[in-house]
């Protein structure tokens, strides 16, 4: 056999190789079913919903769902350049986290079973870090299957890195599967960085830490949960299946003038318990099965903290659909000080003219405060019980009051 025919054979090995190999590729990250399919009222009409006979105005499964949620959710303290006068910077973290964890309270037994709660925490105070794992282990404890809680660096897109590797991480340790639902929560305002990140050691025996670094940007707002929240977002992916799911609607996709991208292109459809609507974007929270995930990373149009707007402008303008629930069952929404103020560079987010229509967001926000004060052990309390003791205080061994 002459040296040229060898070339060629190798040549044919190596090219039906390499096709083997993209189409593995492709398949590992193949179109996501929901961006496949129409999505109107005419093809879907009520989908895994009916009304039954003498059920009133009441829609009900017709295939009982069996759903399995993972939410990843990041806290910080929040400290601002202006604070109005009585701010304090855990009101939002203990308002926020609150609200999400009693939110679990509406899942039913058997889903309970099957969320699991990953919580990110950012702090440059050990002391500080400390109450956060105590304050976080304990609204979440029996809310879920379990809770891991991890600790990253200083900083939104740095820490959404860590929950986006970790999320993966679990994926391939088998504990995140293709169509498991995936809820990621933005949850602090801060300066941050932005890079990979990875659980390198144990914390405070359960606290898993992340190390990271990277270039600064600014950070988004916090959010308020309504009780129904979670369990609304699942039933919305049992019932219609969307390739995004988010938890809020908020008022200015009614009232810009100029810079609208929904206006004439909305579809209503009815969920289990209210009316859910398209949107053609979304923020840095949201939710959507894993294999969605997957293929939208892919293609690198997840939104993120650099760029949330435009990479899921393109997500929808790609056919998939984002979902949003009409009223809102959540909202951005700042405490600074007394009154709702600007506190940073933007004026868009912390005006109260663009909190989530129908509901008292901001009396709610301070009643969560309120209830999460009343706790024995809450941030304020932790934050003191640790500093009084810092000084005999070793963070590997350190025991939870």
């Amino acid at each position: 056999m002459n040296i040229k025919l060898l070339r060629i054979m190798l040549l044919v090995v190596l090219t039906i190789l390499t096709m083997i190999a993209v189409a593995v590729d492709v398949h590992a990250v193949q179109k996501p079913s929901c961006a496949t399919r129409e999505f109107s009222q005419r093809k879907l009409r009520y989908g895994n919903l009916e009304r039954k006979a003498g059920n009133s105005g009441k829609l009900s499964f017709k295939v009982d769902p069996s759903e399995v949620l993972h939410i990843f959710f990041r806290i910080h303290p929040r400290r601002v350049d202006n604070p109005g006068d009585g701010y304090d910077p855990y009101d939002v973290p203990s308002a926020s986290s609150l609200s999400l964890a009693r939110s679990l309270d509406a899942l039913d037994d058997e889903l309970r079973n099957r969320t699991t709660v990953s919580v990110f925490l950012n702090s440059e105070n050990n002391m500080e870090l400390q109450a956060l794992w105590n304050w976080t282990n304990n609204i979440f404890h029996n809310r879920s299957l379990f809770i891991m809680i991890y600790e990253c660096p200083l900083g939104n897109s740095e820490s959404y890195g860590c929950m986006v590797q970790t999320l993966f991480q679990h994926h391939q340790e088998g504990l995140v599967q293709a169509d498991d639902i995936v809820y990621l929560v933005e949850v602090h305002h801060s300066p941050f960085f932005e890079t990979s990140c990875h659980p390198t050691q144990m914390f405070l025996n359960k606290l898993y830490k992340c190390v990271c670094g990277g270039d600064m940007f600014d950070a988004q707002d916090d959010y308020l949960h309504q009780l129904e929240a979670t369990r609304q977002l699942v039933d919305i992916f049992s019932s219609h299946d969307p390739c995004f799911a988010l938890p809020y609607d908020f008022a200015d996709r009614y009232s810009l003038p100029d810079f609208n991208d929904d206006d004439g292109h909305i579809t209503i459809i009815a969920g289990k318990d209210r009316n859910w609507r398209t949107t053609m974007s979304t923020t840095v929270t949201f939710s959507a099965r894993f294999a969605t995930l997957k293929y939208f990373f892919s293609l690198g149009m997840v939104p993120h903290p650099k760029d949330d707007y435009f990479a899921s402008l393109a997500i929808a303008k790609s056919g998939a659909t984002i979902l949003c629930p009409i009223p809102s069952l959540s909202t951005h929404i700042e405490f600074y000080g007394n009154d709702l103020k600007d506190g940073s560079d933007s004026s868009y987010i912390n005006k109260e003219e663009y909190i989530s229509l129908y509901h008292d967001w901001f009396e709610e926000g301070k009643r969560f405060v309120q209830s999460a004060k009343e706790m024995e052990w809450n941030l304020w309390s932790l934050t003191d019980h640790y500093s009084a003791t810092a000084p005999a205080t070793d963070k590997t061994t350190a025991t939870v009051p």
